[in-house]
């Protein structure tokens, strides 16, 4: 198995992977359709789990999408002590100040806001304290025939703290990357899979 040794190889391989989930699902679905959360989960240098939200879990609320979130994020830290998690989203993103919501400034014709791909890593690297979050944004427009134009990838902050303070999910990730896991497994247990399965997602090992 390859090793992935520092945070941005492991943002390449899993921006990658996602980037070709996107453009497959626009090409077979049209443009609009937009991919489900997905948390890559690592032991050290090594990717151990995919898992990606349902699309029946993805048209809930968003409180509701955060809720189960955390409760994965958390269920898979206590079990299997992973060490570090990677989390891709599809989002919005501008370099100015909006007035409105970025999903709705959006919709403004001379609008400058872009739909992105949202990726947080976070994990815990020897000789640090706490763990280590950043997080980066990857715009895209549509182009002709269904194409996907991607733009470079976008630093939201060089401070990790106002990355923490500004958003809920890099705190949640923070927060339960900070627990500590009592007896953890090397392999998911049934019991815990089944559980994952059954509340609305999908399990990829690898």
């Amino acid at each position: 198995m390859e090793i992935y040794d520092d945070g941005f190889s492991k943002i390449a391989l899993t921006l990658t992977a996602t980037q070709v989930a996107k453009n497959i699902l626009t090409k077979e679905d049209g443009i609009g359709s937009e991919i489900p959360f997905n948390f890559f989960f690592w032991k050290y240098d090594i990717p151990i789990l995919c898992i990606q939200m349902s699309q029946e879990l993805m048209v809930q609320s968003q409180a509701k999408r955060f809720e189960y979130s955390s409760s994965l994020l958390s269920i898979i830290r206590m079990s299997l002590g992973t060490t570090g998690v990677t989390f891709i989203a599809e989002g919005y993103v501008a370099k100015e100040p909006q007035e409105k919501e970025l999903n709705l400034a959006f919709l403004e014709p001379k609008s400058t806001v872009k739909e992105c791909l949202t990726v947080i890593h976070c994990e815990l690297i020897r000789d640090f304290k706490d763990p280590q979050i950043c997080m980066f944004s990857l715009p895209y427009s549509y182009g002709l025939n269904k194409k996907i134009n991607w733009d470079g990838l976008t630093a939201f902050s060089e401070n990790a703290l106002d990355i923490v303070k500004k958003y809920s999910y890099p705190k949640m990730i923070m927060k339960v990357m900070n627990k500590t896991p009592f007896e953890p497994s090397e392999e998911l247990p049934e019991e815990i899979r089944n559980t994952i399965t059954r509340n609305g997602f999908y399990i990829q090992e690898f």
